[in-house]
């Protein structure tokens, strides 16, 4: 196939995109012709008080964030979101253990949280960046060793990175809203 060819079946497929109405048949179209990476998982409705609060689940690279807020304009994931939390998988899995398994990253209006189990040493950690702000890890009778002592520096070093990085994700949805 030629770059003519390429072209012409990528102004097809916004053609198509464009005039359908059924978000299915969208989301089938970007996916047949490689445009759809990401994919929205969910999205649900939770009753938080007297207040309806909205819940959006994306899934990116295996891995899932969720964006919570009162309105649906605040459910939006933008692109540098979704590089942050790329990022954030693969610092963390650099930096500190390539065997993660993640809980979903929640972003709020002002805080975002991330919980995980690092399974090879039994250790569950739990980073806020709210008035709770810090690391919190549990384990249940965890060895003290060196290389323990290691990994529980190499979490916090790495939490002032994370931190750092969705403060200003939180900082441009404020702005985003006004």
């Amino acid at each position: 196939m030629n770059n003519y060819d390429e072209i012409k079946l990528m102004v097809e497929a916004s053609r198509k995109a464009l005039y359908r109405n059924n978000k299915n048949e969208v989301n089938q179209i970007k996916v047949s012709q490689g445009i759809l990476k990401e994919e929205e998982e969910e999205k649900f409705e939770v009753e938080n008080l007297d207040e309806k609060k909205e819940t959006r689940t994306f899934k990116i690279q295996g891995a899932l964030i969720k964006i919570h807020g009162d309105k649906k304009s605040e459910l939006q994931l933008t692109m540098d979101e979704k590089m942050a939390f790329k990022e954030s998988i693969e610092e963390f899995r650099n930096e500190i253990s390539e065997i993660v398994d993640f809980e979903p990253l929640d972003v709020y209006e002002n805080k975002v949280e991330w919980s995980g189990t690092i399974p090879n040493k039994k250790i569950n950690f739990h980073f806020a960046t709210d008035e709770t702000n810090g690391v919190y890890m549990g384990a249940e009778m965890l060895k003290i060793d060196n290389e323990t002592i290691e990994l529980i520096e190499k979490l916090q070093k790495y939490f002032e990175k994370f931190q750092i990085k969705w403060s200003k994700i939180l900082g441009s949805r404020k702005e985003t809203e006004k």
